[in-house]
């Protein structure tokens, strides 16, 4: 009967050290769910900016002033619009506000492109005539 319980207790105690190493290793749930925040709204970006070559690449008649309401995306978690804002006849830039910093050297990749941004508001210039979907981050 000792022995049940000393192999149960010693269960427990295993089971509990692998549940706080595993938070040590890849933090609390909160976290995560922060981190996947910002994989969306890198993904949303992404998505906009590659509609948005598809759409004006050709370079005819130049960009919008506003993002067409067929190209808008939300923010998972504020529901607002990401920002939009026209540079110049080929030139524009979309912003989102991050919840953390990028890992990895503060930047993010995401389908071959790297997506550096610092928790907080981050802009990305893109230019509709280029090859592919390149972000450059703009000084705020």
């Amino acid at each position: 009967m000792k022995l049940d319980r000393l192999f149960g207790v010693a269960a427990c105690v295993v089971v509990a050290l692998g549940l706080a190493l595993a938070f040590l290793v890849i933090g609390p749930p909160s976290h995560a769910r922060l981190v996947a925040l910002d994989q969306q709204r890198v993904s949303d970006l992404d998505n906009v900016a590659s509609r948005m070559h598809d759409r004006f690449a050709d370079g005819a008649g130049g960009l919008p002033n506003r993002l067409p309401s067929d190209l808008e995306a939300k923010d998972p978690v504020t529901r607002l619009p990401y920002e939009f804002r026209k540079i110049g006849a080929k030139n524009y830039a979309l912003c989102a506000r991050f919840s953390l910093a990028a890992e990895n050297d503060g930047e993010q990749s995401w389908h071959g492109q790297h997506w550096p941004h610092g928790a907080g508001r981050t802009c990305y210039q893109f230019n509709v005539l280029a090859s592919d979907v390149a972000p450059t981050v703009v000084r705020q």
